[in-house]
């Protein structure tokens, strides 16, 4: 009687030690997993910041400006000619399901420690939270999915790549309206607000093309539409940031003739 339980009770010592260890390994697969999504998005990421002349950095192994905390993985700061030398833009990585607020609190963690003025939370699709979906900009931060499948494929990743350049363009319009003081911030976040339409559209054709077999046709069309849609209303936004700062300088010219 007493042999048979321990033997019962070494037979359940096992199996949860088993167990444990079995957990463990799964645990590990998935970290290590998650950094493999964060190196292969990293490559893209980085090809898609050289495209603009931007510097980019992959800083999640290193601290930031807050003791001992690494959050933030990809760095961005933009070049020279960006419109907005130096301001920095923060990237960070999820492979696994949170919730939203938990989500933009670690966004916002990840730009005070990395000191960017905007941040891009990136999913990878299938573990983003409902209330965000596959595209969404609250305040100056955007929320966007990636598709381990394009990615892997080496296809256009549209959410982040839409989230990039809208991002540029806001950092551009912040940083010029102090320059000069006066430009119509309106209008332009007007025309921002627009690309964020785009998220149904997106969703709705990509689909498609995922589902239809012999459907590249109408994928091509439509993201030639998309990308030509998306340049102009870049150029709407920079043309109207060119503009008002002109109109500054010249203002500016006419108050000291007239001081004179």
């Amino acid at each position: 009687m007493t042999i048979g339980l321990l033997t019962d009770s070494f037979n359940r010592l096992h199996q949860s030690l088993g167990l444990q260890a079995g957990t463990k390994a799964e645990a590990d697969r998935g970290h290590i997993k998650g950094m493999e999504f964060e190196v292969e998005l990293y490559s893209a990421f980085a090809r898609l910041g050289a495209q603009f002349d931007d510097n980019t950095e992959l800083v999640r192994n290193s601290t930031g400006t807050k003791s001992r905390c690494k959050r933030g993985d990809f760095v961005a700061t933009l070049g020279e000619t960006s419109g907005a030398p130096g301001y920095r833009l923060v990237v960070e990585v999820k492979n696994t399901q949170m919730t939203s607020k938990a989500a933009m609190d670690e966004l916002q963690q990840a730009k005070e420690n990395r000191g960017a003025g905007t941040g891009l939370m990136v999913f990878a699709r299938g573990t983003e939270p409902a209330e965000i979906g596959d595209f969404r900009r609250i305040g100056e931060d955007f929320y966007v999915t990636v598709d381990k499948d394009e990615l892997a494929a080496g296809r256009p990743l549209v959410y982040l790549t839409a989230a990039y350049q809208i991002a540029r363009a806001l950092a551009v319009t912040t940083t010029r309206k102090q320059a000069a003081g006066q430009i119509n911030l309106q209008q332009i976040r007007d025309q921002v607000d627009a690309l964020g339409t785009w998220s149904d559209r997106i969703a709705e054709w990509v689909g498609k093309a995922r589902t239809i077999q012999g459907h590249g046709q109408f994928f091509e069309k439509q993201a030639n539409e998309l990308k030509a849609d998306l340049d102009l209303r870049l150029r709407t936004i920079l043309n109207g940031l060119q503009t008002s700062e002109e109109t500054g300088a010249a203002g500016g010219r006419e108050r000291e003739v007239a001081q004179q």
